[in-house]
């Protein structure tokens, strides 16, 4: 039997808000959140949520609505997204984040989605969580495994998006019972949960931070190399098809040299 969380190891000094996801795919820079369930748990133990049905304005395919069970008609006559997302924003603001695989996908889709209605939801300072990432470094499974490993039940419903959100909450109050070396706060634990060591610059990932604060690449062969040193592959950035958000941060970067 495995031991169940208590919250004895968990010290907030922020609310910390775990959410989860469903969409009309699983391209965050294109793709649109249909359901999103927020949990966020207080300093004291409390908990508030915060649910809701979009219609995503696009279709959602076949293939889709077969693995979450959400379809078309489901959500035709919901609101948009941006009609709720000062209600969203207002209620993660201040907060840690947490959620299971939010690193990958979640996270970069709720960004996305604020970017589209004019909100900048910046990350920078914020605590992010993600079980799974903890799960993989330790245990290598899914996220139904990893409940059962965890909370020694089978989860039902998986693709339900607060069936999902509780669960992931469950899972990283669990792991904090049974691992003593992933970190004594939410600075270490968010460390230890994220897939590299540098904090991320723009949503996508492309660019991050070093250890010493200075911008730098994320991908192909310029991986982990300082921006400053290639400015002409700044500019070919500019100039074909990455995301805004990396653009704009490259373009603070070039005005503020």
């Amino acid at each position: 039997m495995k031991k169940m969380a208590n919250n004895s190891k968990l010290t907030l000094t922020v609310p910390l808000v775990f959410f989860e996801t469903k969409t009309t795919g699983r391209q965050y820079q294109t793709d649109r959140i249909i359901q999103i369930f927020l949990l966020k748990l207080f300093p004291d133990n409390r908990e508030e949520t915060l649910s809701f049905f979009f219609n995503p304005g696009i279709p959602i395919p076949e293939a889709v609505t077969a693995v979450h069970g959400i379809s078309n008609n489901d959500v035709i006559n919901k609101p948009k997204f941006k009609e709720h997302a000062d209600e969203i924003f207002k209620f993660i603001l201040g907060c840690d984040i947490a959620g299971y695989n939010i690193h990958r996908f979640d996270l970069p889709i709720l960004r996305f989605e604020f970017n589209r209605v004019g909100i900048n939801y910046d990350i920078m300072g914020i605590n992010i969580i993600d079980p799974m990432v903890i799960f993989k470094k330790k245990e290598s499974r899914g996220l139904k495994t990893a409940y059962l490993f965890y909370c020694d039940r089978a989860l039902e419903n998986a693709h339900d998006a607060e069936v999902v959100t509780r669960a992931a909450k469950e899972i990283f109050l669990a792991q904090l019972e049974y691992y003593n070396d992933i970190g004594n706060n939410l600075n270490e634990i968010s460390a230890f949960s994220s897939y590299d060591d540098f904090r991320q610059a723009d949503i996508s990932r492309k660019l991050l931070y070093n250890e010493n604060g200075q911008l730098i690449f994320n991908y192909g062969k310029h991986r982990h190399k300082l921006v400053a040193d290639h400015l002409d592959h700044v500019q070919w950035v500019l100039d074909n098809d990455f995301p805004e958000d990396t653009k704009e941060i490259l373009r603070d970067f070039l005005n503020n040299r």
